[in-house]
């Protein structure tokens, strides 16, 4: 049995992997490893594969390190015996039993200068340019991290700004012997300081770039962030230290708990209040004693200590020996240095005059410094320095951006900055991403700043009108300098250049290059600019220009965060028609040099009222609620975090991961301090929202708690369970006040009355019941249901209940138990429901994706919403009912705007469906929810009703002689005419579900397959007469005519193909294809070859004439659910359950290409006329070239797809989501020069 490698064994594997490389002979070391059952013949052939005597080291390294520890040990032991200097290396990581050996003659190796390289790889800052060795805390910050030599833990050096933490941190590691003992992995250094989580996101995806030696895209979010930090620190660097400087939240410092080695500097003690692991904390409560002080004074002026004049001293007082203060007031004195007792003056004098709360900070020395500092610059140093008022403390400003600002060179920039560094007065450093130095101001210094300086909307404007003539006013086409495309809207703003706001705001342009610039988060910070700076805009008219590009953000941001990002212009080609976006778009498709862009024709006047679409969770999405204000919404789910985010731009601004199941209900205070969730881990929480903590954790329930609730004063709060209770919560005290009991079934909801006395609790008893909060008493049981109850909920006013079980809600006096009346929903289940505060109106999510809207005076609906692509799990109004969110299965949350009530006009089609095109309008045979077939033309305006099918079609096809068959799940065929739209008659035999119908080339002949084994053929011009073809064992999902119309093939979840003689009905040829399942089969156009693919996982290829097998394809990993061949019958695609589509010769079984880009399964594929490209449809609909690039999405309003259909010249496409929308899609017309050829 394998043992597992030791941290510290995988460690030294890793940090020695060079010297052992470059001095191993592996012929000395591999036949003792083989003798000894460690290298197999088989590993050894894998190492003598490679090419050189370093590869073949390394090669051997690589499979020690998978074999576990015995190997490690193995090899120590051989290399002993003919590299002794090499098992020096690999000795500390010897165990015996599980035990380690003592270390015996492992050297400190590293030199001086390999100190300073791991300090350079790991970004660790450099001394200061006189620097001053505290030893004494050195000494103890540097015990604290021996104690992480053989585990982890964090230490914490805490202490005001200013006093030298971020110093003594990098001194505490800048030695061999604890880089070489305990830190053989490295150091990394990452400077936080006070930014939320989007810029906390891109501190981490920078810090897994940088540490993650594996080629990955970047995570998406903290959670995904977390965990990739996690795996590349144990996988790729243990036993490394992780420095954190300058941490100022603990929801900073929990995304850093991964179970490494970590050293934090902070000026908050409690932002470690949160971690798991281990804590050693250094307080530094002084900065430099006077000796210190005066040693740096005298380091600075480059004078003998007992040469300093008395002002030194005087310097210390009044300094308080704040570090920063020395170190300022010293960098002056080394170019003036005979100027003390000026600068004591000024220092004193600043202090006088600003006693006062004039900075936010309290470090009043600190502040008198700055003064100092500052009053001593040259003019035009002291001009450029207060340059920075613009900029936000914390943000890197690149030597680029102020080269811009000031229209100067970079050298200039360089210089002038050196300047202002050795001055202490900026910190700069290097950007390898950039190439050029960046540059931050400490918050003081910047406070400072900011209350001295009187021209900040003149640098604003300065900054604009630089970068408007750098661009010559397309700030679109501006280059990457990692600030303008964040900060430009905020400038212009704050420099009130209206004009120049809108060029951006109403810019799809813009938008476009923001987002690629920005990655992942930009979705959060285009949102923003709209939310801050749209009053900024002159006229009325351009205000809602404006949130026309917001709502379009806002709708799309939760596949703007997706990796590769989507086509924003086709994105935007989907906006009403008559809104700026689509009109920008159509003009950035039309010219397009290469890009391939399409329309949706047939697009609804109303599609939804959604103002957001955000994606904060990972899984299913269980509920969501507005903040009192509306202006936050907290949702929570199977991911087991609550998160609370702005409602206007999806940025999260807190997170709760307190709870250790799926969470199902979380809910703000009515004063919105507070939070309440309850989960699958059987507890409710309190959370104060303010200091982000949780207050309590409430224990009870033995069972799932699926709802809680706060009453309505916010005292109380009400819980229900799967255990078959409701339970009663006093909130003040944190106790269980009573539980009340009746129900039989699990109790999925419940709600307080309005007056706070009664609770109304529903069940999968099927009844619902009302309670007195006070005795705990029945009061009424309403039974009328007849199955289970899934949702309830109580009017804000009066005694009105509604509670919802299969489709139908019902609405009854809470009082009397007496129905008033009920709702009747098309979708098969209403799965939750809420009161509007209007009292009025209900609105219900459904199992059919949608979300419907109820008068509760007449019960019937006012309005049904469609945008989410599964289940609907919870609805909730805001405050002003105003607005709804919803939160679904989709794993998204949504925002819906509730006015301009509308009825649910729109038809709701299933996805069986068959297209005919024609030389400017395409007709389509389908059937709605009501399974009644219809014909759709006139480029999907027309709708005729032609037949009522008494169950669901399952299958539908077109003759070119205007017929229509549809086939449904009870085995009938209704025979349309799509010219009369009308029923000609109905085909009866079948006994199951019919799968397919196909007709032959003049229309007189119908074949279908049917889940009853058989096939028929159907004479349409004597419907009564018709041939049954027998043979296949399982249900027949396929049919093709052969071209002549004489002979059949088909396919059978039997395994195997049949060619069927179409006059006597008999098999003319029976291939036993394959052993489980075949999905889909394909006949080549020159009816040569058939291609049958199954659930076995393989694609085959086969002879027509002869029955013979040409090809069995093995490439794909998951079932093969569809394929087609090409018209040029040169090439075979394949699509299988994982989203991945194959490109094969179909002469000579070669794989040509893979399509890598759906999420769900490949449902169908088909060619262009030109066999240069294909379309497949899925979670989407997708174009490729048969090289396997993609060429476009279109992103449905759904979750799937199930066929596509193609005109000849591949310019228009129909298909129909799993919500039940058609999409009539062509290719937008594009100058000739411009256009893209199919």
């Amino acid at each position: 049995m394998t043992t597992v490698l030791s941290e510290r064994a995988r460690s030294n594997l890793l940090v020695h992997r060079a010297t052992i490389a470059q001095d191993l002979t592996v012929d000395y070391v591999l036949d003792p490893l083989i003798s000894d059952l460690i290298i197999s013949v088989e590993d050894s052939e894998v190492i003598n594969a490679e090419v050189t005597r370093r590869r073949k080291a390394t090669k051997l390294l690589d499979i020690i390190a998978t074999k576990g520890q015995q190997a490690y040990n193995s090899l120590h032991k051989v290399l002993g015996e003919k590299h002794k200097h090499l098992a020096i290396l690999l000795e500390d990581g010897v165990t015996v039993d599980g035990v380690p050996l003592t270390p015996g003659m492992s050297p400190d190796i590293m030199s001086q200068e390999e100190v300073q390289i791991v300090m350079t790889r790991g970004g660790v800052p450099p001394r200061p340019a006189v620097f001053m060795s505290r030893l004494d805390k050195v000494r103890e910050i540097r015990e604290a991290l021996y104690q992480l030599q053989d585990k982890i833990g964090w230490v914490l050096v805490h202490g005001m700004g200013g006093i030298g933490k971020s110093v003594l941190a990098a001194e505490a590691v800048r030695t061999s012997k604890i880089l070489t003992k305990v830190f053989p992995g490295g150091v990394f250094w990452v400077a936080i300081s006070n930014i939320d989580k989007s810029k906390l996101l891109t501190k981490l995806q920078n810090l897994c770039a940088r540490l993650d030696r594996e080629s990955r895209p970047p995570p998406l979010n903290l959670e995904e962030a977390k965990d990739r930090l996690r795996v590349v620190l144990i996988e790729q660097h243990p036993r490394c230290l992780l420095i954190l400087d300058d941490i100022w939240s603990s929801k900073v410092a929990r995304i850093f708990d991964v179970q490494c080695r970590v050293l934090v500097t902070t000026r908050d003690k409690s932002v470690i209040d949160t971690i798991t692991s281990p804590v050693s904390t250094i307080i530094l409560e002084h900065g430099f004693t006077e000796p210190q002080a005066l040693e740096t004074l005298a380091l600075w002026t480059e004078k003998p200590i007992g040469e300093l004049p008395a002002e030194a001293h005087q310097i210390y007082e009044a300094s308080k020996g704040n570090p920063l203060v020395i170190s300022l007031i010293g960098g002056l004195l080394r170019d003036h240095p005979h100027r003390w007792e000026y600068y004591l003056k000024k220092l004193r004098e600043k202090k006088y005059s600003r006693l006062r709360k004039a900075s936010s900070y309290e470090y009043q020395s600190v502040d008198e410094a700055m003064g100092v500092s500052v009053d001593q610059l040259p003019d035009e140093s002291r001009e450029l320095y207060f340059d920075f008022v613009i900029f936000d403390g914390g943000v890197k400003i690149s030597a680029k951006v102020l080269s811009v600002l000031w229209d100067e060179e970079m050298e200039f920039v360089e210089d002038e900055m050196l300047k202002l560094a050795n001055k202490s007065l900026v910190r700069q450093e290097w950007d390898d991403k950039l190439r050029c130095m960046s540059y931050t101001v400490h918050d003081l210094q910047l406070d400072f700043i900011k209350q001295n300086s009187e021209s900040q909307t003149e640098v604003h404007k300065k900054l604009v009108s630089r970068y408007k003539k750098l661009c010559n006013g397309k700030y679109h086409m501006l280059e990457d300098d990692a600030y303008i495309h964040e900060y430009l809207p905020m400038h212009m703003a704050k420099a009130h250049l209206s004009a120049e706001l809108r060029c951006l705001l109403l810019s799809l342009d813009w938008i476009v290059a923001k987002l690629d610039v920005m990655g992942s988060v930009a979705p959060a910070y285009v949102l923003s600019d709209y939310v801050k700076y749209s009053h900024y805009l002159m006229t009325r008219e351009e205000i809602d220009l404006a949130k026309e590009f917001q709502l379009f953000i806002s709708v799309n941001s939760h596949l703007l965060i997706q990796s590769p990002k989507p086509d924003v212009t086709q994105l935007a080609l989907v906006q009403p028609p008559d809104s700026l976006v689509y009109k920008q778009a159509q003009q950035r498709a039309l010219q397009s040099k290469t890009g391939f862009y399409l329309n949706w024709c047939n697009r609804p006047s109303k599609m939804d009222h959604i103002l957001m679409r955000s994606k904060v969770h990972e899984g299913t999405v269980s509920c969501a609620n507005f903040s009192p204000e509306a202006d936050l919404v907290v949702s929570c789910g199977e991911d087991e975090n609550i998160k609370i985010w702005e409602s206007s731009s999806g940025r999260v601004s807190t997170m709760f991961d307190t709870h250790n199941d799926h969470i199902n209900w979380c809910e703000f205070s009515p004063d919105g301090c507070k939070l309440l969730s309850c989960s699958n881990d059987k507890t409710l929480q309190l959370y104060n929202i303010c200091e982000e903590k949780i207050i309590a954790t409430l224990f009870g329930h033995l069972a799932e708690v699926y709802m809680c609730v706060f009453s309505h004063d916010g005292q109380k709060a009400a819980s229900c369970s799967e255990d078959m209770t409701v339970k009663v919560w006093d909130l003040v005290n944190l106790r269980l006040l009573r539980t009340l009991t009746g129900h039989s079934g699990s109790v999925k909801g419940c709600q307080w009355s309005c007056d706070d006395k009664s609770i109304v609790s529903c069940s999968h008893d099927t009844t619902v019941k009302v309670f007195d909060v006070a005795s705990g008493g029945l009061q009424t049981s309403y039974d009328e249901h007849d199955e289970a109850v899934t949702c309830c909920c109580t009017s804000p006013k009066g005694k009105k209940v509604a509670s919802a079980s299969t489709n139908l809600l019902h609405v009854w006096d809470m009082s009397s138990g007496e129905q008033l009346g009920v709702c009747v929903c098309r979708a098969q289940s209403i799965l939750c429901c809420a009161f509007s505060p209007s009292n009025g109106i209900v609105a219900t999510g459904c199992s059919d994706f949608s979300i419907w809207l109820w008068d509760i005076a007449s019960f019937k609906s006012l309005a049904v919403y469609r945008g989410h692509s599964s289940w609907v799990l919870s609805v909730a109004f805001d405050s002003c009912g105003e607005q709804l969110v919803s939160a679904s299965d989709d794993e998204t949350v949504m925002i819906w705007k509730v006015d301009g009530l509308f009825s649910d006009n729109n038809v709701v089609f299933k996805r069986d469906f068959a297209a005919q095109f024609s030389n400017d309008d395409v007709t389509i045979v389908t059937s709605d929810i009501t399974n009644a077939c219809l014909v759709i033309d006139n480029k999907g305006e027309r709708i005729r009703v032609v037949s009522k099918s008494p169950a669901r079609v399952r299958s539908v096809a077109i003759s070119k002689d205007g017929k229509a068959a549809c086939g449904n799940v009870h085995g009938q065929i209704y025979i349309l005419s799509i010219i009369y739209a009308k029923e000609l008659c109905v085909l009866t035999g079948h006994t199951c579900a019919v799968r397919h119908c196909v007709f032959n080339k003049d229309g007189s002949l119908l074949a279908s397959t049917s889940e009853d084994n058989d096939l028929r053929l159907w004479d349409l011009n004597k419907p009564s007469q018709h041939i049954v073809l027998k043979g296949h064992a399982d249900s027949v999902n396929m049919c093709n005519f052969f071209k002549n119309d004489t002979r059949l093939l088909s396919s059978s979840h039997d395994g195997t193909l049949k060619i069927w003689d179409v006059k006597s009905g008999e098999v003319v040829m029976s291939i036993n294809a394959h052993d489980n399942w075949i999905f889909s089969s394909d006949m080549s156009p020159d009816e040569k070859f058939a291609v049958s693919v199954s659930v076995d996982k393989t694609a085959k290829v086969w002879d027509v004439a002869t029955g013979k097998i040409l090809h069995v394809l093995n490439g794909h990993d998951d079932i093969i659910r569809t394929c087609c061949i090409s018209p040029n019958s040169r090439l075979l695609a394949t699509g299988n359950d994982q989203g991945f589509i194959k490109i094969w010769d179909l002469t000579t079984g070669k794989e040509l290409a893979t399509c890598a880009g759906h999420n769900s399964w490949i449902t169908d594929i088909t060619f262009s006329s030109d066999s240069k490209y294909i379309l497949s449809v899925g979670d989407n609909v997708k174009w490729w070239r048969v090289d396997g690039s993609s060429v476009q999405i279109f992103h449905i309003r759904g979750s799937f797809v199930r066929l596509i259909h193609a005109d000849e010249d591949f310019k228009r496409f129909v298909t129909i989501g799993n919500t039940g929308i058609l999409y009539i899609l062509s290719l937008i017309k594009q100058p000739q020069q411009h256009a893209m050829h199919l």
